[in-house]
């Protein structure tokens, strides 16, 4: 037999998908204190934006780590939590950062970007990286230079790059056996870069590259003339980088007026 909790949590589910009109009241209540619908909804929102499937199992998760969560809410109330310096601190801290990030998308959703300025923006790009070289590189991270150092004679002896990085990346590209596709010089850090460039088709960097994500091994399949995409393809990247030139240009206004003693 199902548990009184189960039941309720089932019941919970189903009237959030035939009551949205409820979207304003609680869905639950812990001590006879409310949780708010919108705070179910925001779980499950920050996890869909991640990929990850909401079947009535996880719902019912997010509902019992909501439960907890208030709980001991509730509890850190009774024990007076609220007015200790670090809560204060912390309060003062979080409300700051949301602030922010409010503010940064408030005016990323403000700006207006043409399709002319999109057209502009990938004729200049097209302009500035005709003469450029692209690679097909491939990559294996590890977390240690040791570790890195056995990815190297293991190929070196004959194991297959891309089996390699399967087991033993800790890139996302692991999944791809390592492949990143082709790159500029300038889209890889500049340590990777200098031994990119020289480095002859299909053959392995001699030395593990260290970086702040890890120790790199890299191996070059080719190179080319730089291929523009088709402006189709990236029309939606570029428009995201001007909008995003356009914040960081609006913040750098904001500090350079602003008076800092």
């Amino acid at each position: 037999m199902e548990s009184a909790m189960n039941l309720k949590f089932k019941s919970v589910i189903l009237m959030l998908f035939i009551a949205p009109q409820l979207s304003a009241e609680a869905i639950l209540t812990v001590n006879d204190q409310p949780i708010e619908r919108s705070s179910f909804e925001s779980q499950v929102n920050r996890l869909t934006s991640q990929g990850v499937a909401i079947d009535n199992a996880l719902q019912n998760k997010i509902l019992e780590e909501l439960v907890v969560r208030e709980l001991m809410r509730q509890e850190a109330i009774k024990l007076n939590l609220q007015e200790t310096e670090y809560f204060k601190t912390r309060l003062q801290d979080t409300r700051a950062t949301i602030l922010s990030e409010l503010l940064l998308k408030t005016w990323y959703d403000d700006v207006q970007i043409l399709e002319g300025d999109v057209q502009a923006e990938y004729d200049s790009r097209l302009a500035f990286n005709k003469d450029e070289t692209q690679y097909d590189l491939n990559v294996i991270v590890t977390k240690t230079k040791q570790t890195a150092l056995e990815v190297i004679k293991s190929i070196n002896a004959g194991s297959e790059f891309a089996e390699v990085a399967r087991n033993l990346s800790i890139d996302v590209s692991s999944e791809l056996g390592g492949k990143l596709g082709w790159r500029l010089s300038n889209e890889v850090i500049k340590d990777i870069s200098n031994v990119m460039v020289n480095l002859p088709k299909n053959m392995l960097s001699f030395y593990p590259i260290e970086s702040q994500s890890g120790w790199y091994v890299i191996k070059v399949s080719g190179s080319r003339q730089y291929v523009m995409p088709e402006l189709s393809n990236i029309s939606d990247q570029i428009l995201r980088d001007l909008k995003s030139l356009a914040v960081q240009k609006k913040l750098s206004a904001l500090r350079s007026e602003a008076k800092v003693k």
